[in-house]
């Protein structure tokens, strides 16, 4: 609703100035240009008012409001409003992978039991097995590899013997030379008994059915038998000669493999450490740098005339300077400790503050990108 008024000096109603809009005073600009051209004071004055009120309440007063509905229309939005996109799309990942996982939960538990049965057995078979063998065998003297018993190894040998020595009293031989033969036949030499073999194989049919020649046959054959056991003795006694050797052969692949985990990680380690203390230094001295500048930011000359004129390059001091150059010397050292990326960027940035060409104002810009970086 308008509310109006009347003026001094004026017959004519006038609109409140609360109710003007800017529209309103561009219609009141050239009645206040006609009026100030009659010359008619009372009516100028009234009508200055009235745009100066129109200007002060419905613009001037105005701004603020507008200011703060501009600034929630374009404010920085929440986190849920910048990131809706990541959150629904992984969501939407979470939900296909769990579908995916609860159908296939039957390979996935039969996979964990796999694992969990190969762990197991390799640790057992590899590492503990062998490692209690090394110890049985260095701590009781307890021999696991053995392939042949002494005592069928005697019977055997004592057999052929028997079986010679029968032989050569059914052949009425003396027994001062059947004696030789069984010194002989107890080294592995019977040369005594392959001369009858061989007139024997002469007439092998009727040396078969009236001769000796399956006795002799049969003596070779027990030979051959007690040979190869002396032959396994031989390998027994060198498999248990070298028992703790295989032994540590069977515990060098995990022990290979444990010690190249374990010494990756203790690397790692390590060099996370080593990185640790290598930025703690670097920001210790970075530090020492940026406060170094930010005294020498202000060094002022003294001109002529005896007033303190502050340069525009804003120059360091000689003693400043050195000091500089040490601890760019430090920040150096350290960085020949980084990655080579890392490595290379850092040492732009020291030749940038070594520079001459660089005032104290662009050497502090120099350290805030290494902060950023």
């Amino acid at each position: 609703k308008e509310v109006v008024y009347q003026p001094k000096g004026s017959g004519q109603p006038e609109p409140a100035p609360h109710a003007y809009s800017l529209g309103t005073a561009n219609l009141l600009i050239p009645s206040l240009f006609e009026r100030y051209q009659s010359r008619d004071k009372p009516t100028i004055q009234a009508l200055y008012g009235t745009l100066l009120s129109l200007v002060t309440d419905s613009h001037l007063c105005g701004i603020p409001h507008a200011y703060e509905v501009s600034a929630k229309y374009h404010k920085r939005p929440s986190h849920i409003q910048a990131n809706w996109i990541k959150y629904a799309g992984g969501l939407v990942a979470a939900l296909v992978t769990t579908g995916m996982l609860y159908r296939r939960r039957g390979d996935i538990y039969e996979l964990i039991v796999d694992w969990k049965v190969t762990t197991s057995n390799l640790v057992r078979t590899w590492l503990l097995k062998p490692l209690e063998n090394i110890y049985t065998t260095i701590r009781y003297e307890k021999h696991n590899f053995g392939f042949l018993n002494e005592d069928a190894l005697e019977a055997d040998a004592q057999s052929l013997l028997n079986m010679i020595e029968k032989w050569g009293i059914d052949n009425s031989i003396p027994e001062v030379k059947l004696r030789k033969i069984l010194e002989q036949a107890a080294t592995g030499d019977l040369s005594g008994v392959l001369a009858p073999y061989e007139d024997q194989m002469q007439h092998p049919v009727y040396s078969s059915v009236f001769g000796d020649l399956v006795t002799l046959i049969l003596i070779q054959v027990q030979k051959s038998k007690v040979d190869a056991m002396r032959a396994m003795r031989a390998l027994d006694k060198l498999m248990r000669a070298n028992e703790l050797n295989f032994q540590l052969i069977a515990f060098t692949p995990l022990a290979v493999l444990l010690l190249g985990v374990g010494t990756w990680a203790f690397t790692r380690y390590r060099q996370i450490d080593t990185n640790r203390n290598t930025y703690k230094a670097m920001r210790t001295a970075l530090r020492d740098v940026e406060r170094l500048l930010d005294n020498n930011l202000h060094t002022p000359t003294t001109s002529q005339n005896g007033d303190q004129v502050e340069e525009a390059h804003f120059p360091m001091t000689l003693e400043a300077t050195g000091r500089l150059l040490v601890e760019l010397d430090a920040l150096q050292s350290l960085a020949e400790q980084l990655p080579w990326q890392q490595r290379a960027m850092l040492l732009e940035d020291l030749q940038d503050l070594g520079s001459e060409k660089l005032d104290v104002p662009q050497k502090l810009a120099t350290v805030a990108r290494m902060y950023h970086s």
